[in-house]
This record gives C-alpha cells, sequence and structure tokens, in this order.
C-alpha cells in the first residue's frame, strides 16, 4: 500500500511535484497510521517500501539496457547509467532515500495514530 501511494502520487500532474520526492514519506505515513506498528514494524515497513522503490529502480535501469542495444542507443550523457558500477550505484541511493523516507514517515504515522486507552 505504501508503494502505491508514491506511484499515485507520481501520476497526478502537478502534485507529482511535490507527491514524487515525498511519496515514500507519504505512503509510510499512510500505511503506519492504519495498522499497528512497533519499533521494529516501522523499520520493516520502511526497509520493504526500500526494496520496492529499489526493484521499480533496477526494472526501469533493465529494460532501458534491453531496448538501447543495437540502433537504438542511448544518448551519449545517459550511456554512463548502463555501466554495472552506475546501476549499482543508482539502485543503492534509491533503496537508501526510500528506506529512509519511509522510516521516517511510518514513525510520524505511528506517533500520530491515537492509542487505545
Amino acid at each position: 500500500m505504501a508503494a502505491g501511494v508514491a506511484v499515485l502520487l507520481l501520476t497526478i500532474p502537478v502534485v507529482h511535484f511535490v507527491g514524487g520526492p515525498l511519496g515514500p514519506f507519504l505512503g509510510a505515513l499512510a500505511m503506519s497510521m492504519r495498522t499497528p506498528c512497533g519499533g521494529r514494524g516501522i523499520v520493516v515497513l520502511g526497509a520493504v517500501l526500500g526494496l520496492t522503490e529499489s526493484f521499480a529502480v533496477g526494472t526501469g535501469i533493465a529494460a532501458m539496457r534491453a531496448l538501447s542495444s543495437g540502433s537504438h542507443a542511448l544518448p551519449e550523457w545517459a550511456a554512463w547509467l548502463l555501466e554495472p558500477s552506475s546501476t549499482a550505484i543508482v539502485v543503492g541511493g534509491a533503496w537508501a532515500y526510500a528506506t529512509s523516507l519511509g522510516v521516517m514517515g511510518a514513525a510520524v504515522g505511528r506517533a500520530l495514530r491515537p492509542c487505545p486507552a
């Protein structure tokens, strides 16, 4: 659900300027407000969100690699992305970014959720 919220925010035309970069935070916030999660659940939610987003980035790079062979080569400014070390750095950066924002969003959602008396 958290990754779905993050992707949904990218599809709305004007909202994607703010919702795109903050998508993992807002998705984890929405998810943690609906589920009872403690400290371990917050970390697990952030890690799963990070893995989901980095998988999506890796899949996009793999598709670019598959489609750019032959006569459909990438422009020179984008060719660096197809190097294995560059791909690992980009996917790792996407994982770190989405995981950190996911953990922060889940922690905020946990703090905002009313506790039963």
